[in-house]
């Protein structure tokens, strides 16, 4: 079963919830400004894994509320504010094999749709009226921002070590899908045990997602991105890390950036250089310590179907 197919599972366990998250994820979509409700538009084109995962960790650990509902917006829009800031910084022209919003509208609007989707999320995080959910939220946005900052600083640096990449995806990437777990046990007033599982659960599942991501991006042409997108942008990831370090491959890595080889060549490289079996050997090592929170959750049908979500990521091409 592949990820495409196991999300529809998951909705369908979270129905009832999901309605009542997409009443609010709808309302951009109904502003009397009509950029900000055609680029609502977008919101509707994902995968909405983040949201997902708050309505299942609250089903799991009991009965999901309107706090569970307004949090599953909350991530889902902040996640979605991002890409909009993102398509523009890459240039990417297709995101879910559709156009993006820059790409559509242009960049001034992309961004500033982009800043209302921020501010939209506040507005909803006040109405939490939970001082620790708040001031959590509030500062992983603020770090997920800062990783995108520390990406984009690091832009065209091929000798960037595996430290700096980790520290950046576990920012841009891992810390939202590691607080949509956590807060969502938080509002569930689960056991310090259960909260804290659900948080390493949150954070692995967000590495492994991003390291599969990287690798698609050279591997899959069904991943409804253009193919070699961070090679296109000089963006150096963990594949392009890995076959940098290989001695053997060193020279012909430099020299494939100095000359700005095609996709067909990095890729090929990175291929002989084994760079693609370490990235899925750390995405396996992810999907270990994701399981491993897992267990520590009470048995569940959702359970279950999360324990399926974790298997996907090794296999995942799209």
């Amino acid at each position: 079963m592949n990820l495409n197919e196991l999300i529809p599972l998951i909705t369908n366990e979270v129905t009832t919830d999901w309605a009542h998250t997409q009443l609010h994820l709808k309302l951009p979509q109904q502003h009397q400004l009509h950029l900000i409700s055609d680029i609502g538009k977008h919101i509707v084109r994902g995968k909405h894994l983040r949201p997902l995962l708050v309505l299942a960790v609250g089903n799991i650990l009991g009965t999901c509320h309107a706090s569970h509902h307004l949090l599953a917006a909350i991530v889902e829009i902040i996640h979605c504010a991002t890409l909009l800031h993102d398509d523009v910084i890459d240039d990417a022209p297709k995101r879910h094999n559709q156009p993006t919003a820059w790409y559509e509208h242009g960049n001034k609007a992309s961004i500033l749709v982009g800043d209302y989707f921020f501010a939209q999320a506040f507005r909803w995080i006040a109405a939490l009226k939970d001082p620790l959910v708040i001031h959590d939220l509030a500062q992983a946005t603020q770090i997920i921002v800062a990783g995108e900052v520390q990406q984009h600083q690091v832009r065209n640096k091929l000798d960037m070590d595996a430290g700096t990449y980790f520290s950046i995806i576990q920012a841009k990437t891992a810390e939202l899908f590691k607080q949509a777990c956590h807060l969502s046990a938080k509002v569930s007033n689960a056991s310090p045990e259960v909260t804290q599982a659900c948080l390493s659960f949150g954070q692995a599942l967000g590495l492994a997602f991003q390291l599969q991501d990287d690798l698609l991006d050279y591997t899959s042409d069904v991943s409804g991105k253009t193919l070699g997108q961070d090679w296109l942008d000089r963006k150096t990831t963990y594949p392009l890390i890995m076959a940098y370090q290989n001695q053997s491959f060193t020279a012909l890595i430099e020299s494939a950036h100095k000359d700005q080889a095609s996709v067909t060549e990095i890729t090929a490289l990175l291929e002989q250089s084994g760079a693609f079996e370490l990235t899925r050997q750390k995405i396996s090592e992810y999907v270990d310590q994701a399981n491993e929170a897992l267990d520590t959750l009470p048995s569940h049908h959702l359970t279950d179907l999360l324990t399926q979500l974790v298997k996907t990521l090794e296999h995942r091409v799209y």
